[in-house]
């Protein structure tokens, strides 16, 4: 299927913000809203997300980069308002890694 791929590592602050933003793409990664492009998403340690996304032309990868860019900017907005909102309370760091692939490995 794949003749565009591309891979993005975002490097967040703790592991619990990583383990939020995986969860919740979970339903755009299980189905997909479009057959042209198909995404995995990785929380690895140290707070890295591992976005991989492949494609069956540019146009698709380029969509499909710009939906996954901006739910993870969109959660990350909320994360920070939520936690403007407590007084900047942190929810700790969560131990351990999980990944989130659709149809294999990352």
């Amino acid at each position: 299927m794949a003749k565009a791929e591309a891979e993005v590592e975002i490097l967040l602050p703790t592991m619990e913000r990583g383990r939020i933003i995986v969860e919740a793409l979970r339903p755009e990664v299980e189905n997909p809203p479009a057959d042209r492009s198909r995404a995995e998403v990785a929380l690895k340690e140290g707070g890295r997300v591992i976005l991989h996304i492949s494609a069956t032309d540019t146009s698709a990868l380029r969509a499909a980069l710009n939906s996954y860019l901006r739910w993870i900017g969109a959660i990350t907005k909320a994360l920070d308002l939520f936690e403007g909102l407590s007084g900047g309370a942190s929810r700790g760091d969560a131990s351990g890694t999980g990944n989130l692939n659709k149809g294999g490995g990352l």
